[in-house]
């Protein structure tokens, strides 16, 4: 969540503009029946008087209903106009489409403190992450984010113009480039605070190596690189899920075949809300993180984040191992000792029998 201004006595107004699926939920939530919220819009006015147009309008409505569209990844909000503009007057009914990247401000009559410390928190997200990651393309172009918990928050673009290659301009070209990642070492300087622990450099071979060979004492955190032909921010990211993806699950593999004691499904959460310190390792789909169980997810991840003695992944639902994870109900988790759910006494499993399912479907792949 960017966050643009936080509500005060003097100014109740919040100022956000949602960075991921994440965000638009907490705002779901966060947004009430009789608040007043402003954005930029686009309305239906009449042009002339046969033909109507559609205008983009700053527009504030008091908000009458609010639906929170998952799938499409969007924000509906119905409400009356309360500040009338030339086309549009007050009273009238509207509703605003809020999205990713779209700023939108919410007034309250009355702000709890819990409520702008949970978006203060979604604020903070990138504020306090301890990695961050770059990819470097060779046309001059580098995106930058901030990494927490397998996600990514507020990329970042640093670019500079790079001659279109010819058989005569292959000095001109790595000139260029060299300036460029002259340009992405400040910048980076800039970015990484004392709190990154580590920064993972992607793109192609070649440019990493280019950019290995600057002086790079500057950049104190420790420095991951990534081979990859991604050009997006989001596919290059993925990829690097997809390989530690490998590695944890056969990590997890080796752990259960000698008979780690574990729970799947929702019984995860139930063992994480009975006794949240048994557990020592945690996968959960993406999906899962966002469905039904949403905000008790939630409230467990809060309190994890306080213990720091629980390792918790969250899979993709399009990977390998996330395909493998909704054979048992989208989650799994190793636990430390015997533990008996008070709920139909359920107790950890004491062998791993049914890992033939995992193993079938990696026979497929």
């Amino acid at each position: 969540m960017k966050l643009h201004h936080i509500p005060t006595e003097d100014s109740p107004e919040l100022a956000v503009t949602p960075q991921n699926e994440s965000d638009l939920y907490l705002l779901s939530k966060t947004i009430k029946v009789n608040d007043i919220i402003a954005s930029v819009t686009t309305r239906k006015v009449q042009a002339t008087e046969s033909k109507s147009v559609r205008k983009t309008l700053y527009l504030k409505l008091k908000v009458m209903q609010i639906a929170y569209k998952q799938q499409d990844m969007e924000l509906v909000i119905t409400g009356k106009v309360t500040e009338g503009k030339e086309d549009v007057s007050v009273g009238q009914t509207h509703t605003i489409h809020i999205y990713v990247y779209h700023k939108v401000t919410v007034t309250k009559q009355q702000w709890y403190k819990a409520d702008v410390d949970e978006v203060i928190s979604y604020a903070d997200a990138a504020r306090n992450a301890q990695q961050a990651a770059i990819l470097l393309t060779r046309d001059g172009v580098g995106r930058f984010a901030f990494t927490e918990e397998n996600q990514f928050m507020n990329v970042e673009r640093v670019e500079r113009a790079i001659p279109q290659k010819n058989a005569f301009n292959q000095s001109k070209i790595q000139s260029a480039q060299g300036s460029f990642l002259l340009q992405v070492i400040v910048f980076l300087q800039q970015k990484l605070t004392v709190k990154i622990k580590t920064l993972v450099v992607m793109g192609q071979s070649d440019i990493l190596e280019h950019f290995k060979s600057f002086d790079l004492k500057s950049i104190t955190c420790e420095i991951q690189y990534h081979t990859t032909k991604e050009l997006t921010f989001s596919k290059a990211f993925a990829s690097i899920q997809e390989q530690g993806n490998d590695e944890l699950f056969q990590e997890f593999k080796k752990r259960l075949e000698l008979n780690a004691k574990w729970f799947c499904a929702t019984d995860c959460l139930k063992c994480a809300n009975q006794n949240l310190a048994a557990i020592s390792d945690l996968l959960m789909l993406k999906s899962e993180v966002s469905g039904n169980n949403r905000d008790q997810i939630e409230q467990i991840m809060q309190q994890v984040k306080q213990t720091k003695d629980i390792k918790v992944q969250i899979i993709a639902d399009n990977t390998d191992l996330g395909q493998k994870l909704k054979n048992f109900g989208g989650m799994i988790c190793l636990v430390k000792y015997d533990v008996y759910l008070d709920v139909e006494d359920t107790k950890a499993g004491q062998e791993f029998q049914e890992w033939e399912k995992f193993d079938e479907i990696e026979a497929e792949m």
